[in-house]
């Protein structure tokens, strides 16, 4: 992603990877890495969209419970 864009203060950039890609290919980070689905910038008003970082979060995993065939259940007094 070489874009010379300038995103406003806030403003988010979502952009959808091609399969098969790294992130070097995007904004030359490290090649060893591969690419989300869906990548995020948000804009500060004064730095290219290349120049901005990548939004990155850990995906946090479910319960034990909720994985299992067998789910609890409530009635509507107990919620």
């Amino acid at each position: 992603m070489n874009s010379d864009v300038i995103l406003k203060t806030g403003e988010a950039a979502i952009c959808a990877f091609p399969q098969n890609r790294t992130l070097e290919d995007m904004s030359n980070s490290k090649p060893e890495h591969t690419p989300p689905a869906i990548g995020i910038k948000i804009g500060d008003g004064s730095h290219y969209f290349r120049e901005l970082p990548w939004v990155q979060a850990v995906a946090a995993d479910v319960y034990n419970w909720a994985k299992s065939s067998a789910k609890p259940s409530y009635t509507a007094q107990e919620i």
